[in-house]
């Protein structure tokens, strides 16, 4: 059998000798130095000892000293929520450039829920909503803009802005202008009966609505026209596809007078 040999000496295993260690903490203490710090969250100041320079406390990892460790917590919660706010800032700030790629007018880029005048019972899930009132400025475009918002902000789905009016601006592009209306995530057609269309705006009006209420894609449409009255300009294939889900009446003082 083999036998085993226990060693001694220290210093015959690598090990320093005692005395080296007394000799390092000594010199340690002598190192360390007596200072008043001051804490960076409550301001207060606070002894403690210097260490290779750096003044000895709860540290983050930011570096800075503080006097307890509930000051370093109140800072990191506190820069916590600093940071939260910043993001949400820039998250505002990217919703509000992409409304404004979308097409939505300067004056309807900060439309949300929360600001909405009226209570709604909308969650956001529909997939084509009416928003009707026969009177003007009351916040149906507000409405409207709010729910593309939200969509962006949820789910991160961009869409596009227009009326009817604009139709008239697609000569020559025609083809292009359904096929990217019709398949665009989520699509706003505001004031619906504000202009007098022709047989060739209905037409492709008819093709993105049917186009896109066939493939559940998000509708939204507002109007100051009554039911009968969107029947006699646009007929009833287009009434009865943007009808067939959510129907939103708002009524009440124009907001954008006073």
């Amino acid at each position: 059998m083999g036998s085993f040999k226990q060693h001694q000496d220290p210093d015959s295993l690598g090990f320093k000798s005692a005395s080296f260690f007394d000799k390092a903490r000594q010199e340690f203490r002598l190192n360390l130095q007596s200072v008043k710090a001051v804490c960076f969250e409550c301001g207060n100041e606070f002894d403690t000892v210097m260490v290779g320079g750096v003044a000895v406390g709860a540290s983050d990892d930011t570096g800075h000293t503080f006097c307890t460790d509930g000051c370093a917590t109140a800072f990191t919660v506190r820069r916590n929520n600093e940071r939260k706010m910043a993001r949400i800032a820039q998250v505002k700030e990217s919703i509000d450039q992409m409304l404004r790629h979308a097409g939505v007018p300067e004056s309807l880029v900060h439309a949300r829920f929360f600001n909405f005048k009226y209570q709604n019972n909308l969650t956001g899930d529909e997939k084509v909503v009416l928003i009707a009132g026969k009177n003007s400025g009351v916040g149906k475009s507000h409405l409207a803009v709010a729910i593309l918002a939200n969509s962006m902000l949820t789910d991160g789905l961009g869409g596009y802005f227009v009326t009817p009016r604009m139709f008239s601006h697609y000569k020559g592009h025609v083809q292009e202008t359904v096929a990217e209306l019709s398949n665009c995530p989520i699509l706003i057609i505001d004031d619906l009966g504000s202009e007098k269309p022709t047989e060739a705006v209905k037409s492709s009006l008819y093709d993105i609505i049917n186009n896109r209420t066939s493939n559940y894609r998000k509708t939204i449409v507002t109007t100051n026209l009554s039911p009968e009255e969107v029947v006699g300009i646009y007929g009833q294939r287009i009434y009865s596809r943007i009808s067939c889900g959510s129907i939103v009446t708002v009524d009440g003082e124009d907001m954008r007078r006073g």
